[in-house]
């Protein structure tokens, strides 16, 4: 057993031989006559032996005949009254059990070194228990859960799984300092996608030493209950770094007052509306919240009331976040603490905390399905947000499943057939609808969240993440802008057009080693090497919205620069191809072997015509990352470099696609774009001509070049300072 204590004295010492804890040494006061310890540590010898004996006592009192003789019993029980009672024995059994170690520990570490072999073996047996009831409360949490599920018809969350897909950083972008360099483009960023392989353990979580541990075990049962428990019996007076539960809940409450620098467009309804439903989200897939929120009240929970406040006999359900809140609350009082139960017992602080975690990003992504095996596979370990959750909420709040209390919308729909259940006054839907956001959502939306990437995840149309790109560039969204980005980049980005893969990286001149073996039956010296130079052209794969007229003008435009550009596109909604280059511009699109052959460009640069749009549409299409299926409002293009001249420069190429794509829209330089979308942004409302002027007016200039060249003006460009510390972006990561 780990203790900290030194070794024992021998007989013949002249000091007390108590360990001093305050000190952390040995006592060096001499023994008052007739005693093995100084008069101090006989008076707290005595005591620390009365508390663990009484402690003790009531340990080997308890009846067990009150408790479930196996998990297989509580498993086939079907009453929640019943799980309901087991349970409050259960946690007392292991309250009493967790308080019969710390008090021997502590007695036998301070006046014994540690215990002898009689102690020790006392102690593994009490543990061994309290791994039994930690084992009981999970199931029983875990059948309550399943039981009350089954009530509500709503046996479909057991097969939701409790965590988000994957697992984003979240970090804000910081702008680029000092000089601006010119950079290939790049397809957006994009966070990870969902993989199995992430594991579920604690890898990236700050461990606690002096975390208290609560009843009912929320946190699996291996050997981390068992090194816990050696910290806890190492230190016995450790502190605990754990807000109280009555500060918790302080702070849970407050996350339902709208921060103070939420933007106009972010009304007090939409922010509460939105902390609801994600409290929502986190009860429901909570087995010890779910239950106590679906379930209607026992006697003992009906005679408090929130707020020590009586209720009527058969209490409902609570019908509000914040009735479930004060309930939470009453069940931190005395009222709920069993018998010869210490203080700090009560079973709302257990469900408080729970509600804390369950509030947080997650930091580990969850397996694919949860695991029946482990009932406590289902306990918030890191957190249960993530942005997938957030824009199911907002997807709930406009799509009107948030009713308000006392409506017949929750008496009556689809919640019989198992499509939706009433949760803390609201319908929470099995699929949850998706809609289109006003701007309103985004700007909440962009309150919470700072990675670009993470908007796909949100978005369900090419048109309004193009929308989003555009405001990111123009100053609404700042931790939306790219850091750095070249001029190019800008340009597709202000005029709507997405880049989603290239051959940056190849394009250009190749130099490859060919051996060739010799007539059969010679040597090896009758092998040659032939050196052959290749040439790959530049292309690129860009997505347009549909919606929007400037897309047709840009491809039009492209596709009429036949001596400079080879267009291939379609609709995605029809599939029709709308541009098809012509055999003579040399673009190796869609010729049979022999002209392929006989063609002045190498076969490296063909690119099948009938497949080669869909082969990109699947494979690299930003939204599938997070979708089932690609975005429908779009037009594909894939865009060839026809010239022999810069073909294999591929930087040159898309600089002359960025400049082609401001011909299209009768413009010359990217100021004058940045001008005229400034002015349609304002005119439109989506920006405040003040908030762009201010824009302007912090923003870092960065001078490209270096130096300004004899009578000529230095070439510019904007970059907005994003430096942001948004109330809304922390609250649901603060520990």
């Amino acid at each position: 057993m780990h203790l900290e204590h030194p070794p024992p004295c021998p007989p013949t010492c002249t000091h007390c031989l108590a360990f001093d804890n305050h000190a952390r040494a040995v006592c060096t006061l001499p023994p008052s006559p007739n005693s093995k310890w100084c008069k101090v540590h006989e008076e707290l010898q005595a005591k620390l032996l009365k508390t663990y004996k009484r402690l003790t006592g009531a340990f080997e009192a308890h009846d067990n005949s009150l408790l479930p003789a196996s998990v297989d019993e509580i498993v086939a029980e079907p009453g929640l009254a019943t799980l309901r009672r087991w349970s409050e024995e259960a946690r007392h059994r292991w309250s009493l059990a967790r308080r019969v170690i710390v008090a021997r520990a502590e007695h036998h570490a301070q006046f014994y070194a540690g215990g002898d072999w009689g102690h020790c073996r006392f102690v593994e047996t009490v543990r061994a228990e309290s791994v039994r009831m930690e084992r009981f409360l999970c199931a029983l949490d875990q059948q309550a859960y399943t039981v009350t599920l089954h009530q509500q018809a709503a046996s479909w969350v057991l097969d939701v799984a409790s965590g988000p897909a994957f697992i984003c950083d979240d970090a804000p972008i910081s702008p680029a300092s000092g000089e601006s360099t010119e950079r290939p483009l790049t397809p957006p960023p994009s966070p990870p996608t969902a993989s199995p392989a992430l594991p579920r353990g604690r890898g990236g979580r700050r461990h606690n030493k002096g975390r208290q541990i609560r009843p009912s075990a929320p946190f699996p049962l291996s050997s981390a209950s068992n090194d816990a428990l050696d910290e806890l019996l190492a230190s016995p007076a450790a502190t605990l770094s754990i807000p109280a539960p009555r500060d918790l809940l302080a702070r849970l409450r407050d996350y339902l007052v709208p921060p103070t620098d939420l933007p106009p467009t972010v009304s007090v309804t939409l922010w509460t509306s939105f902390v609801e439903a994600v409290f929502r989200h986190v009860v429901l897939r909570v087995p010890a919240l779910a239950t106590l929120a679906l379930s209607a009240l026992s006697q003992s929970e009906t005679a408090a009331g929130p707020l020590g406040r009586a209720q009527p006999p058969h209490a409902a359900p609570p019908a509000s976040v914040q009735a479930f809140l004060d309930l939470l609350e009453s069940r931190l009082g005395p009222a709920f603490v069993p018998d010869g139960a210490p203080p700090g017992s009560a079973p709302g602080e257990r469900e408080v905390e729970l509600l804390w975690r369950g509030l947080k990003f997650a930091r580990a992504a969850p397996s694919s399905a949860p695991d029946s095996s482990d009932a406590c596979s289902n306990q918030p370990e890191e957190g249960l947000l993530g942005v997938n959750a957030l824009a199911d909420a907002l997807d709930a709040v406009f799509a009107g499943a948030s009713c308000p209390p006392g409506t017949d919308s929750l008496e009556t729909g689809d919640a019989a057939d198992g499509a939706s259940v009433v949760l803390l006054g609201a319908r929470v839907q099995k699929i949850q609808n998706r809609v289109e956001w006003p701007r309103p959502g985004w700007d909440l939306f962009y309150q919470l969240v700072a990675c670009p990437g993470c908007t796909l995840v949100a978005t369900h149309s090419l048109t309004t993440w193009t929308a989003n790109r555009r405001l990111a560039a123009l100053g609404r969204y700042p931790s939306w802008a790219a850091s750095s980005e070249s001029t190019a980049e800008r340009v597709f980005r202000l005029s709507g057009a997405v880049l989603c893969t290239s051959n940056s990286c190849t394009a250009g001149k190749k130099i490859r080693r060919v051996e060739q073996k010799g007539p059969p039956g010679k040597k090896a010296t009758g092998k040659k090497t032939v050196f052959l130079e290749e040439t790959e052209r530049s292309w690129m794969y860009i997505k347009l919205p549909f919606d929007d007229p400037r897309s047709r003008r840009i491809l039009d435009h492209l596709a009429s620069r036949s001596d400079r550009f080879a267009v291939l596109a379609r609709q995605t909604i029809s599939g029709p191809l709308t541009h098809v280059p012509p055999k003579g511009d040399m673009a190796c699109v869609g010729y049979i072997p022999a002209e392929r052959k006989a063609a002045r460009w190498t076969t490296t640069s063909f690119l099948p015509q009938d497949s080669i749009l869909s082969s990109f549409l699947k494979s690299s299409s930003p939204e599938l990352r997070f979708h089932d299926a690609p975005f429908s409002d779009t037009y594909d293009a894939l865009v060839l470099d026809a010239t022999r001249d810069t073909h294999d420069k591929w930087a040159t190429f898309a600089d002359a696609v960025a400049q082609a794509i401001l011909h299209a829209q009768e413009c010359e330089t990217i100021g004058q774009l940045l001008h005229r979308e400034k002015e349609g942004a304002v005119e439109r409302g989506e920006m405040d001509a003040q908030r762009w002027e201010r824009l302007h007016t912090h923003a870092v200039i960065h001078e490209r070049g270096g130096r300004q060249r004899d009578g000529q003006e230095p070439r510019r460009k904007v970059a907005f300072v994003c430096e942001e510390t948004l109330t809304a972006r922390r609250i649901f990561r603060e520990e």
